[in-house]
């Protein structure tokens, strides 16, 4: 529920800009703006659909109370996608031809979003989806029908090799899955570690709902890797770090989402992630980020 200022200004600058216009205001009144959301209720991150949906229906209904936008109230259709890009595909098809949905928010993964992107620029449907982190989600030209809030792979992995760096090591690993969102930053540590002057030395790419990672922490251990960089989900989080545990191995460790660390705290004990380290950039100086910032701050008492 702590993200809903966030996702507030999401649906409000979005949805403004696609509707404020005289001549949707005057033909279209009192008609509803329809919106498809789906989110991960089921799959590998479905602790996100489920803790992301109550804040959009309680914005929505926030918004609708103060008159909607210029005086159309937001409909929302929802469905759970699975993490399932098959599913994705097929929301989206029932929202545009049942339900005449003329904007979207979908899923967490960048695996489900990746399959959205292509039928969403086809369809010329505008999506917002706040935290996939594929670099492959990043259109540098054209003009683009989806967008992302989370930062891409490569800012988030380059921070890491330069945190990496400042503490003085000088071999690094990576622990990640196998779907897009790891393989994306897997391929951008190998890249860009020898700018930093970073030796990488290994790699385990894990299946989603691994059960014991003990054998992969043992190979990573073996290459000398003094810190690893991590791009998992929250379960597996658990587990590696278990295997770590039961390894006695305590290299330097970064996960490259604090989102993931941070439910992976609460489905584990914290104890057994003492010691890492998470990133998240943001500017809080841009006018928007300063809004939802400050109004986090109220809502939540801390900044």
């Amino acid at each position: 529920m702590k993200k809903w200022p966030f996702i507030k200004l999401l649906i409000v600058s979005t949805l403004t800009v696609l509707f404020c216009f005289p001549f949707f205001a005057t033909a279209l009144a009192e008609k509803p703006i329809k919106i498809g959301v789906s989110f991960d209720f089921s799959g590998v991150t479905a602790q996100f659909g489920v803790i992301e949906i109550p804040a959009v229906k309680m914005v929505v209904e926030e918004l609708n109370k103060a008159g909607g936008i210029n005086g159309r109230p937001i409909e929302l259709f929802i469905l759970d996608n699975g993490a399932d890009p098959a599913k994705i595909l097929a929301n989206l098809k029932l929202f545009k031809q049942k339900h005449k949905c003329v904007a979207m928010f979908t899923g967490v993964t960048s695996t489900v979003n990746l399959a959205a992107v292509k039928w969403l620029e086809q369809n010329k449907i505008p999506s917002i989806s706040p935290d996939p982190m594929s670099d492959r989600l990043w259109k540098h030209e054209g003009k683009a029908w989806f967008f992302r809030t989370q930062i891409p792979n490569l800012l988030a992995v380059e921070r890491c090799l330069n945190r990496a760096k400042e503490l003085g090591h000088t071999k690094v690993a990576f622990e990640g899955s196998t779907l897009a969102w790891s393989t994306d930053a897997f391929a951008a540590l190998k890249k860009l570690a020898p700018k930093y002057g970073i030796d990488f030395v290994g790699e385990v790419l894990c299946e989603p709902k691994s059960k014991d990672l003990t054998i992969q922490a043992k190979n990573l251990r073996d290459t000398g890797a003094t810190a690893v960089i991590m791009a998992e989900y929250e379960a597996e989080l658990g587990v590696w770090a278990r295997a770590l545990k039961n390894i006695g191995w305590k290299p330097y460790l970064i996960s490259l989402s604090g989102a993931n660390l941070y439910t992976s705290i609460n489905l584990y004990s914290p104890e057994l992630f003492e010691g890492w380290e998470t990133i998240q950039l943001i500017d809080t100086e841009k006018p928007l980020v300063k809004e939802v910032w400050e109004k986090y701050e109220a809502y939540s008492g801390k900044s």
